[in-house]
Order: C-alpha cells, then structure tokens, then sequence
C-alpha cells in the first residue's frame, strides 16, 4: 500500500508511513484545534514532494494561510500558484487555491450556462455543485484531466477547509453533501484532506492551575500560565482569531491510562491559551490543593475501583478524583 505523508513526523509515524493513497480523510473538531494548520503542512508535504494541490478554503483569505503557515517555516508561496477565476496562468501552476472569490466566479458561470439551456438555476458560492464545478476546473488547470481523461493522470491531492461552509445552514444534509461531492471529485489518484468543524466546548484549566512537568531529567510543578509565559522566550507566538499557541519541545508531563491506572509522562506539542465564556469550577480537595477548570471540563474519578470520566459540573462532594503526584508519578 502507497501512503502519502501528512507532513507530520508524528502523525506518519501512528499511521504507518501517512494516509492511504486514493483515500478521503475527514478531520473533524472545535476551532483553534489546529486542523487548518494540519491542512498546511499536508499540502506544503505535496508540493515539496512534487504532487499538485487543490487548496479549498473557505474559513479565511488564502494570503492568511500563508502568513500562519510561514510561522511553521512552511513558504507556500514559493512554489507556481494561480487563484481559480482569474486569467488563465501562462504556465502550469503547481498550487491551485479555491477561495470565495473562486466560488462566487464559478457560481456566476455555472448560472450563465443554465441560463443558455433556459434552465431556472442560479447557483450560490457556498453550494455543493459550485464547490464539484471548482474542484474539476481545478484538476483541468493542472493539466491533470482532458476531454479523453475524466479521472487525474497523476496524483493530486485536495484540501478543502471547510467542507462545513458547504451545509452551514442545512446541517441535516451534510451526509448528502458530503457523499455527493466524494461521488463527484474522488478518483484513485485523489488523496484528499477535509476539514469538518463543531462548536468549541473550551475544555481547558484555569492559567493559576499548577501541572507537573519534566525537562531533561528535572522534574517540577508550574503553573501552566506561567509555563506558557517561560515558553514564549525561546518559541515564536501563533496568534489566531480563536487561541494563542506556543509550540515546545522536549517538554513532557503526566497523563493517566485509564485502562490499568498507569501514569507516565507523555511529550507536550504545545500549549494554547484562549478565553473562555463559560463558568469555571473550583474543585477543592481534602488535602487543600485545587484545580480550576472549565465547565465542560473532566476528571477522572474512582468509583468502586473502576476509573470513570465524569464532566466537573457532574462531580458532588465526596467523590474520589484521581490527581498525579509529581515526585512519585503515582496515582493518589
């Protein structure tokens, strides 16, 4: 099996060398999760690799995708792009990008040739044809397709961030959608990366909560505002609309397996500060520690020996919430 690299080390390495070739990949979350970041470095993997890209993006302006991609060292903009709707490009580009701007233009034209075949359709940008009619001018710029080859004579991949623009305002149709645009635009030699967004729950702790972490062989409680503080010395701030990131290396701290209540320290990819408009809870436990965490946040707890998820708003006085003890890495 050929497996195409999502250009994350890490990621590659759980899917045993990337993503299936000819496969499609929903990546579904809560804003500011980083799924448009992985988008990037799956297309900048492509282009550096040698295969076109279709970049769809409907949640921002494509010169902001670059911005925030150089910040991950990724230079999109080095490589031949054309913008779907403007002038044919004089030479074969390497990067088409679908915007709204794309959209609207294909909708237009879409309208204009029912018109001609006295049709009574107009099209929206944000409709699930307008968005099938982009994807295939766009494999037809690359020189992908002709009128003898329907299906891309090389690999291609497609990003499409987010489909859920494409069904916001009928979310009961989204398997419909979704199922139809597969139908219409995936071949073999298709490998594509879409994105599918929820409303953002802010399952997060309060910037005074102390977590343990280690560095080297040092080991030490901070409080996570202040870790994140520390980190920006020496790592560059991603500031989006929704959260500030900070990445790290060589960071670990302690994360429970809830299947035989084993502790071990597990490596930190970043961490992320944002407001959250919810109520926060302060869990206060006997021995006088607490914790401050957002209303949706959870906590494991001991019931009878067997270790439960349970949400703080649904935690009463008396129970047993499980904690780690940074100089044992043992539960208490």
């Amino acid at each position: 099996m050929i497996r195409v690299s999502t250009g994350i080390k890490l990621l590659d390495d759980g899917l045993e060398g990337g993503i299936p070739k000819g496969n499609w990949v929903v990546i579904t979350g809560e804003p500011g999760t980083g799924k448009s970041i992985l988008c990037m470095h799956y297309a900048y993997a492509g282009l550096l690799s040698g295969d076109p890209v279709i970049y769809v993006t409907t949640e921002a302006e494509f010169r902001d995708v670059i911005r925030q991609a150089r910040q991950f060292n990724m230079n999109l903009d080095d490589f031949n792009t054309y913008y779907l709707g403007d002038e044919k490009p004089e030479r074969q580009p390497q990067l088409v990008v679908v915007d709204i701007f794309s959209l609207l233009k294909t909708a237009k034209q879409l309208s204009a040739e029912a018109e001609e075949l006295e049709r009574k359709r107009r099209y929206a940008a944000l409709e699930i044809e307008t968005l099938i009619a982009a994807i295939n001018e766009g494999y037809r710029v690359l020189g992908l397709t002709d009128e003898k080859h329907k299906s891309p004579l090389r690999h291609v991949r497609l990003v499409v961030d987010s489909i859920s623009a494409f069904w916001a305002d009928k979310p009961v149709m989204a398997r419909k959608y979704s199922y139809q645009l597969k139908i219409a635009t995936h071949r073999e030699n298709v490998t594509a990366l879409l994105v599918s967004q929820y409303a953002m729950t802010t399952k997060s702790v309060y910037g005074d909560s102390r977590v343990g972490v280690k560095v080297g062989s040092d080991i030490y409680e901070v409080a996570i505002e202040d870790l994140f503080n520390e980190l920006l010395r020496s790592s560059n701030l991603i500031r989006t609309k929704d959260y500030d990131l900070v990445n790290t290396d060589g960071i670990y701290t302690l994360s429970l397996n809830p299947k035989n209540l084993t502790i071990n320290w597990c490596g930190v990819y970043a961490v992320v500060r944002h407001r959250s408009n919810g109520y926060l809870y302060e869990v206060v436990l006997d021995d006088g520690n607490s914790l401050k965490v957002t209303e949706d946040h959870s906590l494991f707890t001991l019931d009878d020996g067997v270790v439960e998820v349970v949400k703080v708003s649904d935690l009463r006085v008396g129970d047993y919430v499980l904690v780690a003890d940074v100089g044992t890495s043992e539960h208490t």
